[in-house]
């Protein structure tokens, strides 16, 4: 049963016989007749039939999240058993957006892989629903997400928030001041993320709120293009501070605090699969990580509190 199992898995992950077929280095014809026999066995359909494209029944979605549970609890005994043997070897997947690609980050990683040399670290970039998915099919231990969206079979480890800010260049006009009110960007040139971004959805609603209009003349959904025409000198655009701050850091480009109580504050958040047992590498890594998204969360307080402090006496 355990290659049937196997098989019917590879399955429904790849959607169909044909890519499970190209994966495992079997025929179609024998995952066919394994998955047939595994129904047979199990006295019930695990996959409809007549479908162009794999869509499992109710009795494969309990077989599949029985077989990802126990492949998971089986990584995750394997690799407790190392470490209690000092080997301390394995492999950590974590997914991410770009956003987070900051030299923080990179330390962060650097410091992890200096403690734990034989472990070896998978970092895979994608938009929210890609990591999302990753997680729930297991392809990642991990994930870091901004704004995450409520779903019943992840659970957020920890979180952070990351307020948005204005990001300039050193020799912008607005360079001069402390912080920056949506009323001044509205004076300047703009490019922002797209209308479907949960960051422009974040400043569309106070620019309602605020009865101020924000008109970007570029708009594009790459955070890399938004840093680099900002590095011209002429433009602006909104983002949250961590997603800055390897530019700010070499002094490239600096960011303004944006004055306004009606933006909302995005949140970053740590994500695995509910349920899911970590091996040993990747829980090692989770709790180093819970620790840098306190230092994330406290240092955004801090700019949240100022921000408090300015509004009031303004």
């Amino acid at each position: 049963m355990e290659t049937a199992l196997q098989y019917f898995y590879e399955t429904a992950l790849a959607g169909s016989m044909t890519l499970a077929s190209e994966k495992l280095g079997v025929a179609p014809s024998s995952i066919s007749r394994q998955v047939a026999h595994l129904e047979a066995q199990l006295g019930i359909a695990l996959i409809e039939r007549g479908r162009r494209s794999i869509k499992l029944t109710e009795a494969g979605e309990l077989a599949f999240k029985y077989y990802q549970d126990h492949v998971s609890s089986l990584d995750a005994f394997r690799s407790n058993i190392d470490d209690l043997r000092g080997i301390r070897t394995g492999v950590v997947t974590i997914a991410l957006g770009e956003g987070f690609l900051t030299p923080t980050f990179a330390r962060f990683l650097k410091e992890f892989s200096a403690l734990h040399p034989n472990v070896e670290v998978v970092v895979r970039v994608g938009g929210t629903s890609e990591i999302v998915r990753m997680i729930l099919d297991d392809e990642a231990h991990l994930g870091l997400v901004l704004q995450f969206p409520p779903e019943p079979k992840i659970r957020i480890r920890a979180s952070a928030t990351q307020p948005l800010v204005a990001i300039l260049h050193p020799s912008h006009p607005l360079a001069d001041q402390a912080f920056v009110t949506l009323e001044d960007l509205s004076a300047h040139s703009l490019c922002l993320g797209p209308k479907g971004f949960r960051i422009r959805q974040f400043i569309m609603s106070a620019e309602i709120a605020e009865s101020v209009t924000l008109k970007p003349i570029i708009t594009t959904n790459s955070l890399l293009m938004m840093k680099q025409l900002v590095a011209t000198g002429t433009m602006v655009t909104v983002l949250p501070a961590l997603a800055g701050a390897a530019e700010m850091e070499s002094g490239e480009l600096i960011a303004r605090p944006i004055l306004s109580s009606k933006i909302e504050v995005p949140t970053i958040s740590l994500i695995t699969r509910l349920g899911r047992q970590l091996p040993a590498a990747p829980a090692h890594l989770l709790l180093r990580l819970e620790t840098q998204m306190r230092s994330w969360d406290q240092e955004a307080q801090r700019m949240l509190s100022s921000l408090k402090k300015a509004d009031e006496t303004a």
